[in-house]
């Protein structure tokens, strides 16, 4: 396996460290913190949790997916309490030059400036709304990194989803094939029975 990127003060091409390894070292930003909706895990409705994180001398701020957490089920709107450390951290994990988003049915207005929950995720606006500057991607934080926040960092393996849909093709090639046989014997035995006897 390839070693961490450390993240330091400069820009960085977010294609060239797709799906790769970093570490990174500062202070999260807690009060810019947001939370995505429509998040599940195991099961159960929730949010991600993605907060900023300043390097020292940098004009860049990363932005950290740092884990899920439960909704309220009574009231799903209200946000939970989230534990940030307040000192420097030293936060693990894989970038993501883009993360998945959910269907929205029509496009959400701007958030206003207390308005942490959001939709999906879309860098420009989140800049836009917390005034800082993004690298331009998307640290997903790693199960190991020891930050005691509580939040539930299982991630799906993009492995797996890949096998998942090699096998849903597979399905969808065999139902295909299925189809073409019972075509050709279907015409074969409409041709049989037009022919005098």
């Amino acid at each position: 396996p390839r070693a961490a990127v450390s993240i330091g003060r400069d820009r960085l091409d977010a294609a060239a460290l797709a799906g790769h390894s970093v570490v990174l070292e500062g202070r999260f930003q807690p009060e810019k913190t947001i939370f995505i909706d429509n998040r599940t895990h195991r099961g159960v409705a929730g949010f991600h949790v993605m907060t900023p994180v300043t390097i020292p001398g940098s004009e860049w701020q990363v932005m950290v997916l740092r884990g899920w957490v439960a909704a309220n089920p009574r009231e799903r709107t209200r946000l939970p309490e989230i534990r940030t450390p307040d000192g420097p951290v030293r936060v693990s994990g894989t970038v993501e030059p883009d993360l998945g988003r959910a269907l929205e049915l029509k496009a959400s207005s701007p958030p206003g400036p207390g308005d942490r929950l959001w939709q999906n995720f879309d860098a420009a606006r989140y800049e836009a709304w917390a005034g800082v500057r993004l690298q331009a991607f998307v640290v997903r934080q790693s199960a190991g990194t020891a930050v005691d926040d509580g939040l539930v960092r299982e991630w799906r393996s993009v492995a797996g989803d890949v096998d998942k849909h090699r096998g849903y093709a597979a399905q969808w090639l065999a139902m295909a094939l299925a189809s073409a046989v019972v075509i050709v014997v279907l015409a074969l035995g409409l041709r049989r029975g037009d022919r005098p006897h």
